[in-house]
């Protein structure tokens, strides 16, 4: 395996964005947006994204707009593609193309507050009233048909779990992490294991598909450096409690 590369210190997300940001570069621009960084995975693209795009030749923009202008944008081909999302984003996207090697993963996983069960699939959340996110496909399809009450923030899911408007909340172990830390919660845990996990892609408009091969060989020589693990890790450890 290769050695990763000295950039990738304890200063590595602040030297990636720098280089995202760069003015003067006589590199060829591509933006790509993103509806900020509300989860971990946000920081881990904002890190290793810029390196992938300059070993292709390019200059990254990432640029932090409203989610229903970002998914306009991607599919209309105004911005060359969206940081990450999971396979779903395909089918409620199509003007995108998915860049075929994951930046990494996420389990969806059962936040409660007292209540202690046997997680086993979907199934297992029949006897409650499910709090989930407005807009995430991986999570809405499942809860189809049970008893829920979904939020249009991450903070509103535990807000409502914390006041006993849900019984349980379903959420990334990710975007559980940053939202349980910035509200302050501690009575509210997680159950396992996970209802289901999730993998995460980097996804282009369909104008730049030609580029998705060559990234999808990037990212996985990257993964091969250990650039991949290095970045997730820095990203979630101001979130572990």
């Amino acid at each position: 395996m290769k050695s990763p590369r000295p950039f990738l210190t304890s200063v590595f997300f602040s030297l990636a964005v720098l280089a995202a940001a760069a003015p003067g570069s006589s590199l060829p621009v591509i933006v790509i947006d993103t509806s900020g960084e509300f989860h971990p995975m946000s920081q881990v693209c904002t890190a290793i994204l810029p390196e992938a795009y300059r070993r292709l030749g390019y200059r990254l923009v990432i640029r932090d707009v409203p989610p229903i202008r970002a998914d306009m944008e991607v599919n209309r081909g105004e911005a060359d593609g969206f940081v990450f999302s999971d396979d779903l984003y395909l089918s409620t996207h199509p003007g995108s193309v998915k860049v075929d090697y994951p930046l990494g993963s996420d389990d969806i996983l059962v936040y409660t507050k007292g209540r202690v069960f046997p997680v086993d699939g979907w199934k297992s959340l029949t006897p409650y009233v499910v709090g989930y996110l407005k807009g995430m496909w991986v999570v809405e399809e499942k809860v189809r048909g049970l008893r829920s009450n979904p939020s249009n923030t991450p903070p509103q899911v535990f807000q409502m779990l914390e006041s006993g408007r849900t019984d349980v909340a379903v959420m990334p172990y990710g975007l559980g992490l940053a939202s349980l830390r910035s509200l302050g919660f501690t009575d509210i845990k997680t159950l396992r294991p996970a209802v289901t996990k999730v993998l995460l892609y980097h996804f282009l408009s369909a104008k730049d598909a030609a580029l998705a091969p060559k990234l999808a060989r990037i990212f996985k020589d990257m993964d091969e450096e250990g650039l991949l693990r290095r970045a997730v890790e820095q990203a979630y450890a101001p979130y572990q409690r």
